[in-house]
């Protein structure tokens, strides 16, 4: 065996002995959630051990703005009592805005063959992909906003792979062989995600709250951006790619657009249910990807929800670091940009859709049983890692109300229930009552 050899089957078997160490708490391979730290006291089976990527950058460094190479060995559950491993050159940059002002950072991970090229590999059950986000969860210390979010989108999504969000998994990362804590490894909202059609379809990414005029969306010829919407995927036959933005632009204004595109009002009525239930004020205009998918000679527009760390009561504190920049607070319920526009524009259909959709998820997947039951299932397999991370990055345990545990999601979820059940009971068809 030459040494290149030698070098790869010792850093499988680091690997293996690493994820060992942290998948399994000491003691008996179980590890028990006390109640005094916020757990269930029941006890965490070894089956929920996460993942674990271990990356060795080539030069031993941190990862800085441009990509730097590297080697990536994911070892994970394999299902059947084993474990999988797969080992792969990487490519790994610094990503994120106002999250670089935090200890612990976000990073983008892109899977290579080692000559530049990419390379498709599913991690941790995700897709096969060679590009990743591997998402810090430094704002919120209970860990659990960003997944349950996500995943009541799942719920209540009723449009398919035309508005499917992110998906994610929680995984554990070393870095230089230094344990660098619990991330949430998740797919790109993409043209693969949504099925965008490759020669007519459109996504945008809206990622600030810059909403230019009609006009000046349907004039626009920058290749990439127009105020807070950026041009995600455009397929090859689109001429004017801008213009079911300037039509959606129009909707929100309560004015007169090219007359391409129609939002779904089906997509609307599941996204206004989302947001109100999960308090989603950071993505009322922006934080969403918008989907255009073709319908005759127009489009029909999808609004797919993104970045959702300041949801289910934590909301965003500016430059706080004392209250690790967020506060806890369960707040009035506040109508995103889109519903608001519709209800005054008097469109009682988004209201009928509202009240079906919300009957049935209340009736199916959105008891307050299945939502406690999910959230705690979710916290005890976590809180082995929770703890690891905590003891990691320290100044991540700060914050009233977002200390490492389940009640203030569980007193959120209790509360929002009843709160919303009456909100949408009280709606008009004719759209004027919202209050």
């Amino acid at each position: 065996m030459n040494n290149a050899g030698i070098r790869m089957l010792l850093a499988l078997v680091m690997a293996l002995l690493a994820w060992t160490a942290l998948a399994l708490p000491e003691g008996d391979g179980r590890a028990v959630a006390p109640e005094a730290e916020g757990g269930s006291g029941g006890v965490v089976a070894p089956e929920f051990a996460l993942p674990l990527l271990d990356i060795a950058m080539d030069d031993g460094g941190l990862p800085g703005d441009d990509p730097a190479p590297g080697t990536l060995t994911c070892t994970e559950p394999d299902g059947l009592g084993g474990t999988r491993v797969v080992q792969t050159p990487v490519e790994l940059r610094l990503r994120g805005n106002t999250s670089r002002r935090f200890p612990k950072l976000g990073y983008k991970l892109k899977l290579t063959d080692g000559a530049g090229d990419k390379r498709d590999l599913s991690l941790a059950g995700l897709r096969s992909d060679d590009d990743w986000i591997l998402n810090p969860l430094y704002a919120d210390t209970s860990k659990l906003r960003e997944a349950l979010s996500y995943w009541l989108w799942e719920q209540i999504n009723s449009r398919g792979s035309a508005a499917a969000a992110s998906r994610f998994a929680f995984v554990e990362l070393r870095l230089n062989g230094e344990y660098w804590g619990l991330y949430g490894l998740q797919e790109r909202t993409d043209r693969k995600q949504v099925g965008a059609d490759k020669r007519r379809g459109i996504l945008y990414k809206v990622d600030a709250n810059d909403c230019p005029d009609p006009g000046t969306l349907a004039a626009c010829d920058d290749p990439e951006r127009c105020g807070g919407f950026q041009l995600e995927f455009v397929g090859a036959a689109v001429e004017s790619p801008w213009l079911p933005a300037a039509d959606y632009a129009a909707l929100l204004a309560g004015g007169e657009g090219p007359g391409v595109a129609r939002l779904s009002l089906e997509n609307a009525a599941d996204f206004a249910l989302w947001s109100l239930l999960v308090q989603a004020r950071d993505n009322h205009f922006k934080n969403q990807f918008i989907h255009c998918a073709p319908e005759g000679d127009g489009y029909v527009l999808y609004r797919i929800p993104w970045d959702l760390n300041h949801t289910l009561g934590d909301l965003w504190a500016g430059d706080s670091p004392e209250t690790n920049y967020v506060e806890y607070e369960i707040g009035e319920l506040a109508v995103d940009d889109a519903l608001a526009a519709l209800l005054a524009a008097g469109d009682g259909g988004v209201v009928g859709l509202m009240k079906q959709r919300w009957a049935a998820l209340r009736a199916g997947p959105l008891t307050e049983e299945n939502l406690l039951g999910h959230a705690r299932a979710l916290f005890d397999g976590l809180y082995p890692a929770i703890l690891r991370d905590n003891a990691r990055w320290p100044e991540c345990g700060m914050g009233e109300g977002s200390a490492a545990n389940i009640r203030d999601i569980e007193d959120y979820l209790r509360t929002m229930l009843p709160r919303l059940d009456a909100w949408v009971d009280g709606l008009e068809t004719e759209g004027e009552v919202w209050q």
